[in-house]
């Protein structure tokens, strides 16, 4: 290690001395990402330099720490989901219903076409976001004068209970070529509305199989 020492302006005086040893902590995690299509991968190669920490002098093995992976083995799997955006009409409410309960649940179903020879193999699961949610359950309405007085809550069928935003949801197996699931979307006020108006919300769903 090299160390050198200020004396004076435009003036530095060198000297060389093996640094104190020191302990770190290092925490890292290895993925393995698909960049399309292809076929399965075995393990023929033995070992996969990952990366190395290092003073000077280059990748070597001279004293170094070598993160090395082995026994990789990929098997791709011929499976692509299809989704399709579609909308949801919520009806009319009125501004004297009650506060905070669900006024009204309006059944919609998410279809999914699963293309591939492999998609009847796996189970598929789902996930609600958006970014405009009140709460872990609620979403609200875009429009500034109704932003944060109108609430959306999404329902399984026939479940009483609110699903959660971000968590997965289970959509069972593909028959053929087709996934479908039928949900409830559910209307609140917030709070009570003082000018009337059309609102819109916007919920993404992802579909993936596991």
């Amino acid at each position: 290690m090299q160390q050198s020492h200020l004396i004076g302006k435009n003036n530095w005086l060198s000297s060389k001395r093996c640094a104190d040893p020191q302990t770190i902590t290092l925490t890292y995690s290895l993925y393995i990402k698909a960049r399309g299509s292809g076929s399965n991968f075995p393990a023929t190669v033995k070992n996969y330099d990952v990366f190395q920490l290092d003073g000077i002098g280059g990748r070597n093995g001279n004293g170094n720490f070598q993160e090395k992976v082995s026994g990789v083995q990929i098997n791709y799997v011929e499976c692509v989901p299809v989704l399709s955006t579609q909308s949801v009409d919520l009806g009319k409410y009125y501004a004297y219903q009650d506060l905070n309960t669900v006024l009204r649940k309006t059944p919609f179903t998410i279809n999914v076409t699963t293309n591939g020879k492999d998609c009847a193999k796996y189970p598929f699961v789902g996930v609600f976001s958006s970014a405009y949610k009140v709460d872990d359950q609620t979403v609200t309405a875009i429009e500034t004068g109704m932003k944060d007085v109108v609430g959306i809550r999404l329902f399984e069928s026939g479940n009483s209970a609110p699903l959660s935003l971000n968590d997965t949801v289970d959509f069972g197996y593909s028959t053929g070529t087709q996934l479908s699931k039928n949900f409830e979307a559910g209307v609140l006020f917030l709070k009570k509305p003082v000018n009337a108006g059309k609102f819109t919300s916007v919920i993404n769903y992802e579909v993936y199989f596991k």
